[in-house]
Parts: structure tokens; sequence; C-alpha cells
């Protein structure tokens, strides 16, 4: 901070340019509009941010937030220690992603992979099996958490839906009760032909 020679202007450029690159090749207008819906309905949004070793280039995805699970320390929300990710993946890409091959007993069905990260190590669980355990190479947990509507002292969010869900529901009552009164009295009125005696005659919704 406040170092104004050329070789710090010089840095500050050649990192805004990292940045800039970072964003257009994640797409991460797009990718924030995802995580802002997430965020939205569920209650949260997440970004995962990885090094691909393969493109030698920094990877931005946004993970389905309802697979993500957070420890914290103590009663401070603010300083998480851990973090789980879990979703499912098809046997072959279990194998060609993490070179596992799965039990021929286990069949074609979707395994479950679980990525446990502290910012010392890094776990990674397929259906219940601890399968690699090693050190974090980032030295920090490579998600970021952020709630839609902050609670006071809990780490998840708040939907924007739970404001609605009351007013959707007794909509929905007032135009089937609406929808009952129109059906009933659209009935056309049933004429009877050729016929010498009748007494009771019930008409049914629908019915001609």
């Amino acid at each position: 901070a406040g170092d104004e020679s050329p070789q710090a202007a010089d840095r500050a450029r050649r990192a805004e340019a990292a940045i800039y690159e970072v964003y257009e090749a994640n797409g991460l207008e797009a990718l924030d509009f995802d995580t802002e819906i997430d965020a939205a309905v569920l209650g949260d949004g997440c970004f995962k941010v990885t090094w691909d070793a393969a493109e030698a280039r920094v990877r931005v995805s946004a993970p389905d937030v309802q697979g993500i699970y957070a420890w914290w320390l103590g009663d401070d929300v603010s300083r998480v220690w851990r973090v789980a990710s879990r979703y499912q993946l098809d046997a072959e890409e279990v194998e060609r992603l993490h070179g596992v091959k799965r039990s021929p007993r286990l069949g074609n069905s979707r395994a479950t992979v679980v990525e446990a990260w502290t910012a010392a190590g890094f776990e990674l669980w397929i259906d219940d099996q601890l399968v690699e355990s090693r050190a974090n190479p980032y030295g920090f947990i490579p998600f970021v958490i952020y709630p839609n509507l902050r609670q006071p002292k809990q780490f998840w969010g708040m939907s924007d839906m739970a404001a609605i869900v009351e007013p959707a529901r007794e909509l929905n009552r007032a135009l089937s009760q609406l929808s009952l009164i129109l059906e009933l009295s659209g009935n056309p009125v049933a004429v009877l032909e050729n016929v010498e005696d009748a007494q009771d005659i019930a008409v049914s919704p629908g019915a001609v």
C-alpha cells in the first residue's frame, strides 16, 4: 500500500490483466447470474475456484449449493474451517476424473462423490469410501459461499421464496374456487327427449 514506484504500477497492471483474463475465460457474467438465481431461490450462492492443470488456468464454477456443507468455529460463523461438496457422477465419469473403477455389483448406478476441504488437507470420498487424502495444494478452502439475506447469527441465508409462499398458496386457493364456479356455471342445460318420466336427474360437472 502506498507504493507508487514503476515496478508496483507494472505489477498492478499485470494483476488486473490476469483478473480480466479469468473473468472472460470462465464467463463470470453468466456464472454470477446463475449464483444469484441460486441465492434468491435457495437462500445461498456458491463459487468454487480451482487450478486446471490440464489447461493451465484458473477455473471458476458454481456448484449446486444444495450439496454444499460448511463447518465453522464455535459461534463465529465468519470463520469457516471445513467445507464439503457432495455431488453425483456416472461410473464412467468417476473412472475418467478420479481413476476409480466401481465394483461391477454396483452396476451403472450413479456414484456419490464427496470432496472435503480444509485449509490444510483434502479428502475425496466415493460411495462412502475414502479414495484419496492429501495436503491441500492451495493452502485455503477454494469455495466462496455467500447468503442471499443474512439472518442474525446464522451462516446460511434466507430465500426470497419464503415471503411469497403464503400469498401464492392463497392465490392458488382463490383460482381453484373460481375455476370450480366457472366449470359448474358453464355446463349447458340438459335436454331430455322422448322421456315419459324422470325424477332426480343428476348432472355432474362436465356432463351434458
